[in-house]
This record gives structure tokens, C-alpha cells and sequence, in this order.
């Protein structure tokens, strides 16, 4: 597994046209810029899935915009700071890498390819992503305030993009359990216990999931009481049986396992297909 972070003129200038203004004067400067082009703001409305499915070969239809921009203080001074940040991301990684893929490596039982992070201003506070699985943007106010749970939630954001259920309780699931394995249980294994981390939406379903979490893990249900006092999760363990196959899945697989049986696990039932 590889991470490479990366600057992108491209992606930095059509988030900063498209994105959320991070001031008044960027704010100010995008009405002047639609004011006077505005043909041209509408040719790249959709450059941002083209420059992430081929970052490397992008070349736009329409450059005008592109152009003018680089030629601005505004877009010097948010190149500068997202190499700085750039700089920033990759040290977390190189200094965590070798643990979190020997975790994941554990956890997920799944190829670990190769992934490209190309580094947004943290102003920006986006993750922007497309049909790649392998390429995202990436750029938070609070990358630097807990810098294992950013570096999770960065590869948390590549395993999420795979998600492909059209259900969207089934995906609320595939989430919830990408949560368990990358943001709670391979933080936790690296660090301390972080069960509580995560999406709020999701927590009553993490919560419910998580004694057949444990068990694809390979922990018996009788030896399942120290994870409960770990993680501050508990459950009756008498309600559940051993699903030992569980622990012969990769990740995907148990996705899957969860989905198909989801109307017997979320109403307590143990009839499974």
C-alpha cells in the first residue's frame, strides 16, 4: 500500500471557483469572475470527476479560467499553503504508514492498492471524490488536530468510495462497518479506543452491528466481555450465537453477510441465509 500525496493547479482552482468561499474577498472575487465569464465558469462545471479519474493527463476543453486564476495572488498564496499542508499529510503518513497497513492488513483482508491524495488548502475543508476508487482530494481545518485519525480517515474515504449498494440503508451499513474496521478498530489497535469516533447518524447502527463486528474479528462471543469494557459497548451476550464463519471473510464479504441477513440482525433474530 502506497500513499502519494500530491498539488493539483487543476483541482485547486476549480474547487476554489466551486467550493465553499473560504473568505469574504475569495467569496467576492468568484461573483466578479461570474460576472465577466460567465460561459467559461460553466465549461468546467464538471472537470472535477475528469481531473480526479486522470490527474496526471488532464488537460481542460476550456483553459481561460484555469489561465486567469493562476496568474492571481489568491491563487498563489493557496498554492503556497497547500504545499505546506502537502508537506504536512505526508510526514503523518510516513511516520504511521508501516502500523496502520500492518492493522489494516489484519482487519481487512483485502488488496491494499495504491492511492493519490491530491492536497486541498485546509481552508477549503473538502474531500472531493469521483468514480475512482484510488484518487481523491482531500483538505480539513482539522487535518493537524489528530493526525492518526486524519490519515485513517483519508484511507476510511477511499474504502467508502467502493461502497456501491443503491439501498441506502445497505449503505448505511457498508459505512458503518468501514467505521468499525478503519476509524474504531485500527485506531484502537494503534493508539486507544476510539469506538465513539465517527459519524453521529451512525452510532445506533455501529452499535448494534458491533457483536458481529467482533466475531468476524475471530473473538468468541465468551471472550468478547474485555472488548465491551475496551470500547465502552456492551451487550447481552446470551442473545447471539458464534457465527464462526464470520471470521473466514474479508471485509467485503461481510458487508455482504450483513446486508443479506440485515431484517434478522437488526431485529435480534438468528436465522441466516
Amino acid at each position: 500500500m502506497k500513499i502519494t500525496f500530491l498539488v493539483n493547479n487543476y483541482l485547486t482552482i476549480w474547487n476554489l471557483l466551486y467550493g465553499p468561499s473560504i473568505s469574504m474577498k475569495t467569496h467576492a472575487f468568484k461573483q466578479k469572475l461570474w460576472i465577466t465569464y460567465k460561459k467559461e465558469y460553466k465549461a468546467i462545471e464538471h472537470n472535477k470527476d475528469e481531473i480526479l479519474m486522470d490527474i496526471k493527463n488532464f488537460i481542460p476543453d476550456d483553459n481561460t479560467l484555469y489561465e486567469l486564476l493562476e496568474d492571481t495572488k489568491v491563487f498563489t498564496q493557496l498554492e503556497k499553503e497547500s504545499e505546506k499542508h502537502r508537506i504536512e499529510l505526508m510526514k503523518i503518513w510516513d511516520k504511521s504508514k508501516k502500523q496502520i497497513i500492518k492493522e489494516l492488513n489484519d482487519i481487512l483482508r483485502v488488496p491494499l492498492l495504491d492511492y493519490q491524495v491530491v492536497v486541498l488548502h485546509p481552508a477549503m475543508d473538502v474531500c472531493l471524490t469521483s468514480a475512482s476508487h484510488t484518487t481523491i482530494g482531500w483538505g480539513k481545518r482539522s487535518d493537524l488536530e489528530n493526525k492518526l485519525y486524519t490519515m485513517l480517515n483519508i484511507i476510511f474515504t477511499f474504502f467508502k468510495t467502493q461502497i456501491s449498494y443503491q439501498d441506502q440503508e445497505d449503505y448505511s451499513i457498508a459505512e458503518a462497518i468501514l467505521e468499525l474496521a478503519i476509524l474504531n478498530e485500527c485506531y484502537t489497535r494503534i493508539d486507544k479506543s476510539n469506538y465513539l469516533a465517527g459519524s453521529k447518524k451512525l452510532e445506533s447502527l455501529k452499535r448494534e452491528l458491533y457483536p458481529y463486528f467482533l466475531m468476524y474479528l475471530g473473538i468468541d462471543l465468551e471472550k468478547t466481555t474485555p472488548y465491551m469494557m475496551r470500547d465502552n459497548i456492551a451487550f447481552d451476550i446470551e442473545k447471539y450465537t458464534n457465527e464462526k464463519q464470520l471470521r473466514n471473510l474479508d471485509i467485503f464479504a461481510f458487508i455482504d453477510f450483513i446486508v443479506r441477513n440485515k431484517k434478522h440482525i437488526l431485529n435480534g433474530k438468528k436465522e441466516f441465509v
